[in-house]
């Protein structure tokens, strides 16, 4: 079966999807109060001076940074615009702009714009059922950059649309319990695509059931249903320059392989066909590659893969697994997500380090890069974000809970020579 170019349409098999209409209502609106900035005493932990990385080649500083009292949870940038924002641990959304030449926050607390109070995320000791499962993302449109998140009361998706700071909630009431949700970044499209997974009552034993739906803001009264989507870490996403979907789909023979839905023709194309259930895809443009998208997936969480299409087939350009590991002892891959710097692309994962402890690793598309870039510890770590900030390239992850019921933001500064 034929994938895509940027611009290509690809012959598609269908699936029928369901189109559920909600009575038009006025959006609630009203402004977040701005809270005055002033900058906490902040304690910041220096390099160990360890050597991360591949001498020669790649040197990775990993430090501590923002205000060691405050748990600071899934960030998120927008590295066109330095913006970041983030979820503390009591639910508050901040957003905060990030010098270039340090990767620091500005603020250095982080807190520039406080953003609303979004669902508590999901942890250990708490079921899905009960929580979010991402926190606050960007969107991007002709209607400029907002936020979008399950709100603390009720789960609902809001708007926090960052240049008038006001919130909204683009449909009311039809979002209620969202426990994850993926906003498309496209300035040329008239509004953002918010996909999410919501409960919803269901005629079964437990009551209760997942929807997966997506709406477009610009239309906001109308729900469209997505058929299936199976849900990794990363979850499904939206497929740059395209009004697709990138997830995964069982083939003939009952393995998730990656595919493309097309929210407009509602149907989906099947894209890899190699052995091996495949988990948290994820489509990107590589500066290797002129004009052409590839996709990235996990294979059985062992492996993670790359794909480029030839012809009608979409092969397999690079396979690499956990530093230091083999498919054998590696295990719990998750969290992989492309970035391009200086002409090419890397790619950022989770992996456990053999002592199943969570560890940021970062490999190159050519092969030649693969190693943790974050210092080893006791605590886990999680959702590593390669950004790029002017000529400047950062990894940023956090902690699980230190003994003090914090989350610590990491910043690791990355080096590479030719």
């Amino acid at each position: 079966m034929t994938g895509w170019n940027r611009s290509g349409s690809p012959a598609l098999w269908g699936v029928v999807c369901l189109i559920l209409s909600a009575s038009p209502a006025l959006a609630k609106v009203h402004t977040v109060a701005k809270t005055p900035l002033k900058l906490p005493s902040l304690m910041r932990l220096v390099p160990s001076g360890n050597s991360l990385g591949i001498p020669g080649l790649l040197t990775s500083t990993d430090i501590v940074i923002g205000d060691s009292s405050v748990s600071y949870v899934d960030p998120e940038f927008l590295p066109e615009e330095r913006l970041m924002v983030w979820q503390a641990g009591d639910g508050d959304v901040w957003l905060c702009d990030v010098d270039p030449e340090t990767g620091d926050m500005l603020p250095a607390d982080g807190k520039g714009q406080y953003a609303g109070r979004a669902a508590p995320l999901l942890t250990k000791a708490n079921p899905f059922f009960d929580v979010t499962y991402n926190g606050p993302e960007f969107g991007v449109s002709q209607q400029g950059i907002a936020l979008y998140y399950s709100q603390f009361d009720g789960l609902d998706i809001v708007r926090y649309d960052v240049a008038s700071q006001q919130i909204d909630f683009p449909t009311p009431a039809n979002t209620k319990n969202t426990r994850a949700l993926i906003s498309s970044k496209e300035a040329t499209f008239p509004g953002t695509l918010v996909m999410y997974a919501r409960i919803g009552n269901a005629d079964n034993p437990a009551g209760k059931q997942i929807f997966n739906e997506w709406f477009d803001d610009s239309q906001p009264d109308i729900i469209h249903a997505v058929p299936r989507i199976k849900a990794g870490t990363s979850g499904p996403q939206w497929i740059p320059g395209q009004r697709a979907i990138i997830a995964q789909y069982p083939d003939a023979r009952g393995v998730e392989q990656v595919c493309r839905y097309d929210i407009d023709t509602e149907q989906f194309t099947l894209l890899s066909s190699t052995p091996g259930d495949k988990i948290d895809s994820f489509a990107f443009e590589a500066p290797e590659y002129p004009g052409e998208m590839l996709f990235l997936t996990l294979n059985q969480r062992k492996w993670l893969e790359v794909y480029r299409q030839h012809g009608e087939q979409w092969q397999r350009i690079l396979r690499v697994t956990a530093p230091e590991s083999t498919a054998r002892t590696s295990s719990g891959l998750k969290s992989a997500e492309p970035v391009n710097y200086q002409g090419k692309t890397y790619i950022t994962y989770l992996a456990d380090d053999g002592d199943t402890i969570t560890r940021i690793a970062l490999a190159s598309l050519d092969g030649g890069i693969n190693t943790w870039v974050s210092e080893p510890g006791t605590l886990d770590q999680f959702d590593p974000e390669g950004v790029v900030l002017d000529d400047n390239f950062y990894v940023y992850y956090y902690e699980g809970v230190n003994t003090e019921d914090v989350h610590t933001l990491h910043r690791c500064r990355i080096q590479i020579w030719d």
